[in-house]
């Protein structure tokens, strides 16, 4: 009778930690490493662990850096870039680009657009590439820079093809000055004698107030973009062949429309750094 009563009450307790505690009850029953169920026993809601992008999780076990430019001299290095000095004739844009609108300054490159007649031109602003001098296929780049805005004001960082041909094209930033809060992120490419594209845009904060940056992942399967190191847009359309790097700030045309008497020139694009990388 007493191992019965014994056995009844056990029973019966049992019962009762089911009912009114069942995490300890699981926890009694099943003593593995890895807990079944937390439930309101878990603290990490409130306590929640510092988020870090997946992206930057031992970042230099993945990439290689292998080219740079922090624009930390006195004038631009001319082994890395060249210096656009022509009237734009894309989109029916509104500006002349002159070597004078480059400049370095606080450890940052400065992309000057003004209000001034030039060349038969209304404004001036500046661009510079890295055709022929660097180009790759495949990896990641990085652009950390503080975007200029505006009506008609329209900063971009792209890629080219080093061939000749003036398509496939990387936007891995493009921003119309009167949206300050934009980023759009588009691949342009020909299929079979057509143009197409496809695009995304992503609302944030007003990228002229602050430093950000704009990043891409490009590999043989897909581009990725990155804003501040989140991931916002993908596409598994890639091109296969080598591209060079380009930045500049474009005045007007199609796309952007003109200046009117709320943009505030001069002004700059700046420039902390430029980075690429190499898939380890």
């Amino acid at each position: 009778m007493i191992k019965i009563a014994i056995f009844l009450l056990t029973f019966l307790i049992s019962l009762w930690l089911i009912e009114t505690n069942p995490v300890l009850c699981m926890t009694l029953i099943d003593n593995t490493e890895e807990p079944i169920f937390l439930g309101e026993l878990s603290s990490s809601a409130d306590n929640p662990p510092p988020y870090t992008p997946l992206t930057n999780k031992n970042f230099n076990t993945y990439w290689e850096m292998i080219w740079e430019d922090n624009f930390d001299s006195a004038t631009l290095d001319n082994t890395k870039w060249n210096v656009m000095d022509w009237a734009a004739e894309k989109n029916n844009e509104l500006e002349y680009y002159t070597p004078d609108n480059i400049s370095l300054s606080n450890d940052a490159l400065n992309v000057i657009t003004k209000r001034m007649n030039y060349n038969g031109r209304l404004y001036t602003s500046g661009a510079i590439e890295t055709k022929d001098k660097f180009y790759f296929l495949y990896g990641k780049v990085e652009v950390r820079a503080k975007l200029p805005s505006g009506k008609g004001i329209f900063p971009a960082f792209w890629m080219l093809p080093q061939s000749e041909s003036f398509l496939p094209e990387i936007d891995i930033m493009e921003m119309l000055g009167d949206s300050p809060s934009e980023i759009w992120m588009v691949y342009h490419w020909m299929d079979s004698g057509i143009q197409e594209k496809v695009y995304t845009s992503h609302l944030g904060p007003n990228y002229s107030k602050d430093y950000h940056t704009f990043s891409i992942e490009w590999n043989p399967k897909e581009i990725v973009w990155f804003i501040d190191g989140i991931r916002r847009f993908s596409t598994n359309h890639s091109p296969d062949q080598p591209m060079f790097l380009y930045i500049n700030t474009a005045v007007g045309g199609d796309w952007p429309g003109s200046p009117d008497q709320t943009t505030f020139l001069p002004q700059s694009l700046i420039v902390d750094y430029i980075r690429v990388y190499k898939k380890i």
